[in-house]
């Protein structure tokens, strides 16, 4: 028989387990699963390259065929359905909720002498579609009852005759010829990740005013952005995806400034927390001094766009002619990582893709910046009730990274650029996925109110949309009357020659 004092021990010792276990569950834990971030978002902004070089193609006009057949032959050099796939991998390591893009392309044909224009390259979608393969499910953002979060900017639209291309492999699978009229569009675009769709209760578009006019009537360079507003967590904010013109006239005032300006008094009155994600074209050191390396043609120093300060802060910094510094006055953040240290450039690799261009190589060792990359122009910015968490450089890890060269000529050029570099070289990453690299940055949401108004909706100059449709009419027109003319000679211009015989 069991002592009674022994019971009384044993019960203690129960009641004491018992209390042990209560307090350890009420206590946190370090090896429980952390609960999710309901107050963060990964952002990423990428711009993918039209795969030419529009200002280079310039250089034939008034020729617009041969300005269009230097365009599609330059795209179908960096092919961008074998680049999706590094832009895919690169979402992956990443897993950005939201992705900004810029230059994301869609190029179309129709038969040379007539019907419906069809897409033939749909970089959006071709992205999409490798993400689809690698198991993740990326859209474009649109709120109910609402526009997308997609802004088409400048294009070229096809036109009979005038923008015919020839491309003897594609074509005649397609329209039973090698040549078509064939254009482009260009867009800025927000995708969503699939589990943040709902958390999208807004989106739209809306055009800069200020443009620039390559071909008066046909090509102008429009540009604008698109933007969202969604939920994270209890938190709202929106994001902006943009990209401001490239191109300026040496001591102007850039296209750029006045679109800046614009985008910046369109968000004014934003309340909850503002991520702007985009290709500006300004290197913090912009306007460069005449007389230093630049082989990239940025803007340079002169009476209108005067140099940087030697010691460059955001309080001594000129936003004369730079969209950076007008960014950072108007109380943006920059998440980083830091923008004018050399090592986080993300612009300069060859417009072929084959690798960081020759000539940018000895400008990018006196700068001491990565791999021929000599400019950062891609940012992320943010404000109200948004701080950074963590940024990151992504997309400039060539040769590791990349696709595989089109040509054998992209491949010769970028295995003797990296043996010159010491660098590993595989074909399998011959070529960069873009001549730019990309930002990623996880932002906190915090303090952020429910956002009322509405970035305005805007049409750049309308008297573009109204000359661009009495522009091609004309062109048409012209063409039309040549075919005719040509089809009237013809005839005499295949009868036999005559000799005159006096027998």
């Amino acid at each position: 028989m069991k002592k009674p004092h022994h019971d009384v021990i044993r019960t203690i010792g129960r009641l004491l387990s018992i209390w042990c276990v209560v307090t350890l569950c009420a206590m946190p834990s370090t090896l429980q699963a952390a609960p999710p971030v309901r107050d963060q978002l990964t952002v990423m902004s990428r711009n993918l390259y039209l795969g030419a070089d529009v200002y280079a193609a310039a250089q034939f006009l008034p020729d617009l065929q041969a300005a269009s057949q230097y365009l599609w032959d330059n795209m179908q050099q960096t092919l961008f359905v074998a680049r999706a796939d590094a832009f895919a991998d690169e979402v992956m390591r990443t897993r950005p909720d939201v992705i900004g893009l810029q230059e994301a392309a869609t190029w179309y044909c129709r038969d040379a002498y007539a019907g419906s224009a069809r897409i033939v390259y749909d970089y959006t979608q071709l992205l999409i579609d490798a993400l689809v393969r690698r198991g993740v499910a990326y859209m474009v953002a649109r709120a109910p009852a609402a526009l997308p979060a997609q802004h088409t900017g400048f294009s070229i639209p096809t036109v009979p005759y005038i923008t015919s291309v020839r491309d003897p492999v594609l074509f005649p699978g397609i329209f039973g010829s090698d040549t078509a009229s064939c254009g482009f569009a260009v867009s800025d675009v927000l995708l969503v990740h699939a589990t943040r769709v709902a958390d999208v209760y807004r989106s739209g578009a809306s055009d800069f005013v200020f443009d620039y006019t390559l071909v008066p009537g046909l090509l102008d360079m429009n540009r604008g952005y698109a933007w969202l507003d969604m939920h994270v967590g209890a938190q709202t904010v929106r994001v902006v995806s943009t990209h401001v013109e490239a191109f300026f006239y040496d001591n102007l005032q850039p296209y750029s400034i006045r679109q800046t300006k614009q985008l910046i008094h369109d968000l004014e009155s934003t309340t909850s927390a503002l991520i702007v994600l985009g290709d500006f074209n300004n290197d913090p050191h912009d306007p460069i001094p005449r007389g230093q390396l630049n082989t990239g043609a940025r803007l340079t120093a002169s009476v209108a766009c005067p140099a940087q300060p030697v010691l460059l802060t955001t309080a001594t910094a000129d936003d004369t002619c730079n969209t950076y510094w007008m960014m950072r006055h108007a109380a943006y953040a920059d998440v980083g990582p830091e923008s004018m240290f050399g090592a986080n450039a993300t612009w300069g690799y060859s417009a072929d893709l084959a690798g960081p261009a020759i000539d940018r190589l000895l400008e990018s060792e006196f700068h001491q910046t990565a791999l021929g990359l000599t400019a950062r122009l891609d940012y992320i910015f943010v404000r109200n009730g948004a701080s950074v968490v963590t940024a990151d450089i992504i997309g400039n890890e060539w040769p590791h990274h990349g696709w595989p060269c089109t040509l054998d000529s992209q491949q010769q050029n970028a295995k003797g650029t990296a043996l010159l570099l010491g660098l590993p070289y595989t074909d399998a990453h011959g070529c960069a996925p873009s001549d730019h690299a990309g930002v990623v940055a996880t932002i906190r949401i915090h303090d952020s109110p429910s956002q009322i108004t509405v970035p305005p909706y805007r049409v750049a100059h309308i008297y573009a949309y109204l000359l661009g449709f009495l522009g091609s009419v004309g062109l048409l027109w012209w063409a039309v009357r040549r075919r005719r003319q040509h089809q009237r000679l013809r005839p005499w211009r295949r009868q036999p020659h005559q000799v005159h015989n006096p027998a």
